[in-house]
């Protein structure tokens, strides 16, 4: 027996149905990952262009990492305080980036930092119906959590046409056959 043989015996395709759920499972996982997950940051960062801003003050500003040593991962970590109709709020938002701020480049996050070092004077967006939720830069922003659920949602739907495909080359050579 030739060892090609023993090899493709032992392989098993999915075939066409299981190609087609594989990628309906691939495009679901895009899917909550795009739309999601990532729903409540979408809806404040687009409605956070109308919200009225206040006066604050940095508290705190750091960068931060986190991963293992070969692939390690940074954000940039910033508190404020500010105070609407007397009330004195704490928060750390910077924007509604859906994926969240991170780089694997640290001297982008230092960037950021620099921007709001601690006891800068600083804009303060809030929202008007809760003012604990803030921000400090308005609008939405696709991040990478986005752009990932994005990709998924394409590749899996790639692989749903592969195995109609393939169904349909099936159907049809059983009734050429």
């Amino acid at each position: 027996m030739d060892p090609t043989e023993t090899q493709n015996s032992d392989y098993k395709r999915l075939g066409p149905v299981g190609t087609v759920v594989s990628g309906l499972i691939l495009a679901g996982v895009g899917f909550i990952l795009a739309f999601v997950l990532g729903q409540s940051a979408m809806k404040d960062g687009a409605e956070s262009d109308n919200w009225p801003s206040v006066m604050g003050k940095v508290t705190a500003s750091k960068v931060t990492s986190f991963g293992s040593r070969d692939d390690r991962s940074y954000r940039p970590e910033v508190s404020y305080e500010y105070s609407v109709n007397g009330q004195k709020y704490i928060f750390n938002r910077i924007n509604f980036d859906v994926g969240g701020i991170q780089s694997h480049i640290r001297l982008e996050m230092v960037e950021i930092t620099d921007r709001y070092r601690p006891g800068t004077q600083i804009d303060v967006y809030y929202k008007p119906e809760d003012p604990g939720v803030s921000c400090l830069e308005t609008g939405m922003r696709l991040g990478s959590g986005f752009v990932i659920g994005i990709g998924c949602i394409a590749f899996g739907l790639l692989i749903v046409i592969s195995g109609m495909i393939a169904g349909l080359r099936k159907w049809a050579s059983k009734v050429t056959d």
